[in-house]
Formats: C-alpha cells, structure tokens, sequence
C-alpha cells in the first residue's frame, strides 16, 4: 500500500490523500462493502500489509534521523495494537469490532498522513534534493 506520489508541491486535502495511496483507500472500501467469507479474509491480509508497509515508513524515518519518529511510531502502535485486536475477535467468530473500525480508518489515515507523514517526507524530499545535489557537483 506504498505511496505513489509524495511530492510536496500538492495540497493534502482528502481527495489529494486518496490519490497518494490508492491501494489503501480502495481496500478499505472493499472491506467496508465485503461480505462475511470476504471480510474474513481480507481483514488480516489488510493489517499484515498495513503492518509491513508501516515498518517500512518508520525505517524511512530512521534513515534520515527524523525527529518526530517516536510520536509517529507510537501512532502507528496504537492503531495495529487496535487493529490486531480486532483481528483476533474476527478470527475468534466475532466480526463486530472489525467492521466497526474499518469505516473509521479512512478519516484516520487522511489525518495522520496530512499532519503525520507529510513532515517526515518533506524533510525525505529535501534530504534527497541535497544528496542529488552533493553528488552532482562532485
């Protein structure tokens, strides 16, 4: 559920954000509309690779010593320690907290990536920017 774009010349606004992640945005609605065998299915593959591409992020963060990754990664506990939760009730029998969550996720996500991810992928960008720049005129 990688990001597509992440230039920081866009405006983060919902629409923005759904474009930045399609694959995300379209599982949660697949999870939203699927039924009970679907969502039983889908709902773990959906935190194993929440959880895969979260790691991923955070070692992003670590790569360019950002200053906020403890903030961001006790964000990024609470909300798999909820959805690992709600995953074990679901493979118990009990879908409630699950579909429960799910519809929640979506305004989740739009906030945490415009006031969350944003700040760690500028100073990515510009990392970047400089490191290309020192390789160039060397």
């Amino acid at each position: 559920m990688k990001a597509v774009n992440t230039s920081t010349d866009i405006q983060l606004d919902e629409t923005e954000i759904k474009k930045l992640y399609p694959q995300l945005f379209s599982e949660l609605v697949a999870l939203s509309t699927a039924s009970d065998s679907d969502f039983l299915l889908r709902f773990p593959r959906f935190v194993t690779e929440l959880a895969r591409d979260l790691l991923q992020e955070e070692q992003w963060m670590e790569n360019i010593c950002f200053d906020g990754i403890r903030e961001h990664r006790a964000q990024h506990a609470e909300l798999l320690g909820l959805l690992h939760h709600a995953q074990s009730r679901l493979l118990a029998g009990d879908s409630k907290l699950a579909r429960k969550i799910v519809p929640l996720l979506t305004p989740w996500f739009n906030h945490h990536i415009a006031y969350m991810d944003v700040g760690w992928a500028t100073i990515a960008n510009n990392t970047s920017l400089q490191e290309s720049t020192m390789l160039r005129a060397a």
